[in-house]
């Protein structure tokens, strides 16, 4: 800024002080510096003469700058020597806080010497008072472009760091993994403490209410209801089988029968973009009251504390969190996804993430299709579940198979003797058991144990059909569970 000079007299003063305070920069400098270094810590480095060297330097620069824009306001003023002050601030790990006491340190001491020279220079108090005004605009600009350049650096070392870390996820998901090497000096770049075990989490990137579980053969028929007059004939053979992602490569054909999952018990099918985040994610979205219609919620980012790896632009958005079994890091998980469909795969070797992340991915698939919960879930509660639907075209058939007994007999008669004969495998051989679990008269539960003697005869006393019976009936109640949520 330049001096008010609305007179010769002032002019003249103004340039002719100039001169005699360039001899003085030195010993200017030097009382600078030495302030500088007794009152702020950070810059207190008495031992390191090449950095007090450098700060010597810089504040020499400064007080030149600020007599060339007093000897010639209209000249330019070169900004970028500060703001790579700024830049070296944002380097050394520091905030803008020392710097910024430094310079006004550095304008108290300037203003000092400059009352003490006032009167040998002759100067008037309107003009020593325009220089008073004269250090604060400079020291503004001064700030203004090392904040510049402490900000650029700062973005850019985020950015970086956050590039290194987006590649560093890539590298520890890669098939086959990468090797020991590659990713510890990745990790190292990146400024990441490689863990002993970690977790993946699989994201809904639109979380909604979890749909049904698509029926066999990916059909697309609304499910009969109670006494419904549109409930078609049950196909022997067939009814017991497991969902299959509509049009997946293992899907079933296609057939015209219904099977206990579509009876009164409250089964039914999913549209073929059930499954799609998108979609779900309109259901849930806020509704348009003008135009009847839903606007789908912008996804945000969970909070979460820095080690945990985040790859929100992923086919399927995921986190990779570091020790999870390590104190409050189920806490904070449950913190951070509350309120979203999310998946947590099992805690493995840093080597075998992107086997966490396969788990976590079919976990938050069985749960849009609602086999599995909503909201979050971890994959360790639901280990047999996941087992039971890792191959549903072999989980079909042998659906299909162990059941066949049953595929003759009325839906609820279907349903009735399945939950029984699923009982009967789980909590024990006697009635009085079942039947507390089932809340029926263990005589019922007598009854339709002897149903089921004669339609399998000696197959319950094999332990091998008992237990390929349990696996077929648990993924039955899981499809008729997930379509009762509907």
């Amino acid at each position: 800024m330049a001096i008010k000079s609305d007179s010769s007299e002032r002019r003249r003063t103004s340039a002719d002080i100039v001169t005699p305070l360039r001899t003085g920069i030195g010993r200017l400098s030097e009382e600078v510096v030495k302030e500088i270094q007794a009152r702020i810590p950070e810059y207190a480095r008495t031992g390191d003469e090449l950095y007090a060297k450098a700060l010597r330097m810089a504040v020499e620069q400064a007080i030149e700058g600020f007599l060339d824009s007093i000897e010639n306001p209209a000249a330019p003023w070169d900004p970028d020597p500060f703001r790579m002050i700024g830049r070296s601030e944002a380097a050394e790990g520091r905030n803008l806080e020392p710097l910024q006491s430094a310079m006004r340190l550095s304008a108290r001491v300037g203003w000092r010497r400059l009352t003490e020279l006032a009167r040998p220079l002759g100067l008037s108090p309107e003009s020593l008072y325009d220089l008073g005004e004269a250090i604060f605009v400079y020291l503004d600009r001064l700030a203004d472009a090392a904040a510049e350049g402490f900000e650029e650096a700062r973005a850019h070392t985020a950015g970086e760091i956050e590039r290194r870390r987006s590649r560093l996820l890539d590298l520890l998901l890669s098939q086959p993994p990468a090797s020991a090497e590659a990713v510890a000096d990745l990790a190292k770049a990146a400024g990441w403490r490689l863990p002993r075990t970690v977790a993946c989490v699989a994201l809904d990137d639109q979380p909604g209410p979890p749909p049904a579980a698509a029926l066999p053969g990916g059909t697309h028929t609304p499910p009969p209801q109670p006494g419904s007059a549109h409930t078609p004939p049950t196909r022997p053979g067939s009814a017991h089988a497991p969902p299959a992602p509509p049009g997946s490569a293992h899907a079933p054909p296609a057939h015209s029968g219904h099977s206990p999952a579509q009876t009164p018990s409250g089964a039914g099918s999913t549209p073929a973009n059930a499954g799609s985040r998108r979609d779900s994610g309109r259901a849930d979205g806020r509704a348009d009251g003008r135009r009847g219609r839903a606007e789908p919620r912008p996804y945000r980012a969970p909070a979460l504390p820095p080690d945990v790896l985040v790859g929100l632009e992923r086919p399927v958005p995921c986190l990779l969190v570091p020790d999870p079994n390590g104190p409050g890091q189920a806490q904070m998980l449950h913190q951070a996804l509350r309120g979203r469909r999310a998946a947590i795969g099992p805690p493995v070797p840093l080597a075998a993430a992107a086997t966490s992340l396969r788990w976590a991915q079919e976990s938050l698939e069985l749960s849009r299709r609602g086999v599995l919960p909503g909201g979050l879930l971890r994959c360790e509660d639901h280990l047999a579940t996941l087992v039971v639907f890792k191959d549903e075209e072999l989980v079909s058939t042998l659906t299909e198979t162990r059941l066949a007994p049953l595929a003759h007999l009325r839906p609820t008669q279907q349903d009735r003797l399945a939950e029984t004969l699923l009982a009967w495998l789980r909590y024990g051989r006697g009635a009085g058991e079942v039947a507390a679990k089932l809340h029926v008269h263990p005589q019922t539960v007598r009854y339709r144990l002897r149903q089921l003697e004669e339609l399998y005869g000696d197959q319950l006393a094999d332990p091998d059909i008992r237990f390929e019976l349990e696996i077929a009936l648990r993924a039955r109640q899981a499809v008729i569970g997930a379509a009762g949520k509907r």
